[in-house]
């Protein structure tokens, strides 16, 4: 009675409930044009726009006001003349969001959100549009995509596929062509590195020395990750490689997720091996592993292991379709790991939101579809693998576990797009020397509102387990999974003989409620009975929210072991006030001795002149040190990243910290060796150049020049970085899929165009990228039509005529139409013969003779082609 009394406060605690009402008008700020993008506009992970203007503004960013309303589906309006934005009171109360209504006209308002005004029209905060929406907004800047994320599904729809397919087509990126990088023998490393010397209160002195380092060693990508310390050292090291056999995909792209399902991965060194449901445990150790699909993305039941590479004071938090899941902090393995991550039916769509010591923010995305196209009609995937995890490939041995030495197979087959087999084998070693074989055998079948998966384990006539679970969308608001686990005397790494379990039912629900405030949530109810009779039980309550400032998140757990119940609060808020962020969170149990476990408030200063300061701090009652007062102070330079801080607790222990921390790498371009704050955590390097293309065949020959002073577009810090002398540029990005293209404001000639707008580069994490852009001269061409009123000497231009350009070898067409003057423009015309028309129906509409098609000649090396005036004659009355 005491957990429901809790979960009816837990579920509806009013503090949280905010309103629009809430929200201050925001203040005009002034927008620079080299803070200027144009992106690709996403709302919950879907396409609605191929196309939206952003500015970007200190911490945020602007997009124009006059795009909501078009593609949001709300009925938003925005009135120009009184420049306010309001909103449908029926839409918004179909759809659970609150009403509104702003007024762009403050330039003095202490709001937290802003909005500017530039010479095509007005721009909004898109943190004000994720407020009114209940959600989050993200800018992808690898991608260039602004993506919304909202508990409210349906919102955008209107604009795309609504479609059971559409839905599970996520990351689609059409016709744009791929450029791969290629596996070398040797590539100079990507250093990143943390170094820090400390003294305590009793003038102990420690250095710490942490370093991530990405470089191709024998054509496979590798990763050496190493945390040295007065004490021990801990070393990481991994090669891997993806393997494409169809060199068409490298031509033309429609999805990238299915790209990469369809790679072979190689992977050798210290390794990582996903769980299942019925025999093994996630787990790290030296091994070899080789496969062809994503491990993740045959996760219909078992939860996932979502892992990012960081150096030491990075943390983590961890979203689900725009969800807050939980936060975590890099371990000593210079990694941020997030274990037991629950998938549900349809698209997960993970956002990792990382945050550096020196200020730095980056995000991440991971797509897991759970459901339809899991596996396709004739496919075959497979998995070859093998695992010492109580081994590394450096560190050598540690503390040894049954089952940590294992030989598997798997192979998968897909009998219809929702109907596939799969069947795997195991042999392991235990500790005592004795030799375990395992199989197992599994059934999936999906439809297009669940998944079904049946497994069989055995032992080899010593034991077996079965494993039934139904993953399902229940309505439009509520996905579920049940699943049901029958043991018998089975000998597993999970489920041990001596456990002596009989049965566990699993049920989770994941959905979103919209009475008496819109709050997504989480529930987990496990029960356990053993063949003794003995029953275990617990359920956790998860409720998380958006807020207009950031996000906060309640969790509520009850377990019942041996007669002894158990419930613990926990609970998380992150919220932005300005340029202050401030992190807290809280764990406690509400009935016995109503006991604080665990405390921490973390607050980031604003970025001052390059100056970033951090303030923690932490309780806790099960240490010795109940608490601990921490701060950090962190100058960054082009070249380094400096930091100071201390610490002190309640036993009076102190301790001052000195560090610097950055990345060095020899420039592939330049053959300097070059330091630089810290690149991140997995740079990429894009060897970038532009030629013109003299025989306009796409590729360079030695006869055509590279050019210099170009710049390209994708990332807003390559902003001013321009080609050398020899026509080329290094880049970095964080991507594995990164956009690029020629940024056409940097090019000194009018009449140079790229063949090709923007290329996908995919590269891995230490490789180096070569993408080439072919420049060609291309034409304007331009032109008045006129005719002479009766009676008078003086002509007049013909507004609204439709006109069109037609090659006359290849057949393709250019549109434009007259001005109020008469006046036509077609831009970036290539070299060759044209006919320009003007369809004889619209032409008598508007009382005038068919008009003669005219010839024209645009010249091969670029240039303005002024046609001379065009005049047509009325029709006789």
């Amino acid at each position: 009675m005491r957990f429901f009394s809790l979960l009816l406060a837990f579920l509806f605690h009013p503090v949280f409930a905010d309103s629009c009402e809430d929200i201050v008008d925001p203040k005009q700020v002034i927008v620079s044009d080299d803070d200027y993008f144009i992106a690709v506009l996403r709302i919950n992970n879907r396409p609605v726009a191929e196309s939206i203007d952003v500015y970007r503004y200190k911490n945020t960013h602007l997009i124009p006001v006059t795009e909501i309303g078009k593609h949001f589906g709300l009925s938003w309006q925005y009135q120009a003349v009184t420049n306010t934005l309001q909103s449908d009171a029926k839409a918004s109360a179909d759809a659970g969001l609150c009403n509104f209504e702003v007024n762009l006209n403050d330039e003095s308002s202490e709001s937290n959100f802003v909005w500017a005004e530039d010479d095509y029209g007005t721009y909004i905060d898109v943190n004000l549009v994720a407020a009114f929406i209940r959600g989050s907004a993200e800018f992808n800047v690898e991608l260039q995509q602004m993506n919304f994320t909202s508990q409210y599904e349906n919102l955008g729809l209107a604009n795309i596929s609504t479609s059971r397919e559409a839905f599970f087509n996520e990351i689609e990126i059409k016709d744009y062509p791929i450029v791969r990088t290629n596996y070398r023998l040797f590539s100079s490393p990507i250093v990143n590195y943390n170094i820090v010397a400390s003294q305590n209160h009793l003038n102990k002195n420690n250095i710490r020395l942490s370093s991530n380092i990405y470089s191709d060693i024998l054509g496979l990508s590798g990763e050496y990750r190493v945390n040295h310390t007065s004490a021990n050292t801990d070393q990481f090291i991994k090669f891997s490689r993806n393997i494409l056999f169809d060199d068409a995909q490298n031509i033309k792209m429609g999805n990238i997720q299915t790209l990469e399902d369809r790679a072979n991965k190689l992977e050798l060194g210290d390794i990582s091996l996903q769980g299942d449901e019925l025999l093994f445990e996630t787990k790290q150790g030296i091994g070899v592993n080789l496969y062809s699909y994503s491990q993740n993305q045959r996760s219909n039941f078992s939860n996932i292991r979502i892992e990012e590479t960081a150096l030491p004071g990075w943390r983590a938090l961890l979203f689900r379709n725009g969800e807050f899941l939980r936060e975590e902090l890099v371990n000593e393995n210079n990694q941020i790991v997030f274990d037991d991550v629950p998938t549900f039916f349809g698209v997960n769509s993970f956002s990792i939101s990382l945050f550096g010591p020196e200020g730095q923010k980056r995000t991440r995305t991971k797509i897991v579809r759970v459901g339809d196209g899991q596996q396709e009609r004739g496919r075959f995937d497979y998995q070859f693998s093998a695992i010492n995890a109580s081994e590394s490939l450096i560190n050598g041995s540690h503390h040894a576990r049954d089952f940590d030495k294992r030989i598997a197979g798997v192979a998968r087959y897909g009998l219809s797009d929702q109907l596939t087999l799969s069947a795997e084998s195991h042999a392991t070693k235990l500790l005592n020397g004795q030799h375990k074989n395992l199989f197992a055998y599994a059934i999936d079948y999906s439809n297009t509102n669940s998944v079904f998966r049946f497994k069989y384990a055995d032992n080899l006539h010593a034991g077996s387990a079965w494993f039934a679970g139904l993953n399902a969308s229940i309505s439009e608001d509520f996905t579920g999974n049940l699943s049901v686990r029958k043991i018998k005397d089975i000998q597993s790494e999970i489920y041990d003989q001596q456990q002596d379990l009989n049965t566990e039912f699993k049920l989770r629900v994941n959905g979103r409620l919209q009475y008496p405030f819109t709050t997504s949530f989480n529930v987990s109810a496990t029960q356990k009975d053993f063949n003794d009779g003995e029953r275990h039980r617990s359920i956790s309550i998860q409720q998380s929210q958006n807020l207009a400032f950031g996000t906060y998140s309640n969790s509520l757990s009850y377990s019942s072991i041996k007669n002894s119940e158990q419930i613990n609060h926990r609970f998380f808020y992150s919220a932005f006030f300005g340029a202050w962020q401030l992190r807290q969170s809280l764990a406690w149990q509400p009935f016995e001795k109503q006991s604080i476990r665990k405390y921490t408030a973390n607050l980031r200063w604003p970025n001052l002149h390059g100056v970033y300061n951090e303030t923690t701090f932490d309780y806790s009652n099960q240490a010795k040190e109940i608490f601990e007062l921490r701060h950090q102070v962190n100058w960054r330079s082009p070249r380094f990243n400096f930091q100071f801080g201390g610490s002190v607790n309640n036993q009076g222990v102190w301790s001052i910290r000195l560090g610097v921390s950055g990345s060095f790498y020899q420039n592939q371009n330049t053959r300097e060796l070059n330091f630089t704050q810290a690149k991140g955590t997995t740079s990429r390097r894009i060897l970038a150049e532009a030629f013109i293309d003299a025989d306009r065949n796409g590729i360079r020959s030695e006869e055509e020049a590279l050019l210099q002073n170009i710049e390209f577009s994708g990332r807003p810090n390559w902003k001013g970085k321009e080609t050398k002398a020899n026509g080329r540029i290094e880049l970095f990005t964080q991507s594995d899929y990164q956009s690029i293209g020629i940024d056409e404001t940097s090019l000194q000639d009018p009449f140079l165009a790229p063949s090709m707008d923007t290329k996908i580069v995919n590269v891995h994490p230490g490789g180096q990228a070569r993408v080439s852009f072919a420049l060609a001269p291309v034409n304007d061409i331009e032109g008045s039509i006129v005719f002479y009123k009766a009676g008078s000497e003086k002509t007049n231009g013909i507004f609204g005529l439709e006109l069109e350009l037609t090659h006359i070898e290849s057949n393709k067409q250019y549109q434009s139409s007259t001005e109020g003057d008469g006046y036509f423009f077609f831009s970036q015309v290539p070299p060759g013969i044209y006919r320009l028309t003007i369809g004889e129906d619209q032409l008598s509409e508007l009382g005038f003779t068919a008009f003669e098609p005219i010839e024209i000649k645009a010249p091969s090396v670029g240039d303005i082609v002024s046609l001379e005036e065009i005049i047509l004659q009325p029709l006789l009355e």
